[in-house]
């Protein structure tokens, strides 16, 4: 029975550990400025979680289509508009790739 307990307890601890190390990456997770923006939509009060995850659980996507959607979700796909704008880069007064006119964005 001795180690029985012994075990248990020790259990608990693991336990604890990987609580508290789960909650330490997510705290890490949602402090980043790109990778942060989906817990922080998660978090909006006006939000469903479970259908936000859905498509994560069901396997109906290829990875790569699912990364390419979460990447223009995030808007960190890097677009003309996105270089000239926010990276301040000379040369980006290139129009659109697809329609020619206006500046490139998704």
């Amino acid at each position: 029975m001795y180690d029985c307990q012994r075990v248990t307890i020790q259990l608990q601890l693991v336990l604890v550990i990987i609580i508290k190390y789960n909650n330490k990456v997510k705290r890490q997770w949602s402090q980043k400025a790109v990778h942060g923006r989906h817990p922080h939509e998660l978090s909006q009060q006006h939000v469903d979680i479970e259908a936000s995850n859905r498509r994560v659980t069901r396997a109906d996507l290829f990875t790569k289509t699912e990364d390419f959607l979460t990447a223009i979700q995030e808007q960190v796909i890097l677009k003309r508009n996105y270089k000239k704008c926010v990276l301040k880069q000379p040369k980006t007064d290139e129009p659109c790739r697809r329609c020619g006119k206006e500046s490139e964005t998704i």
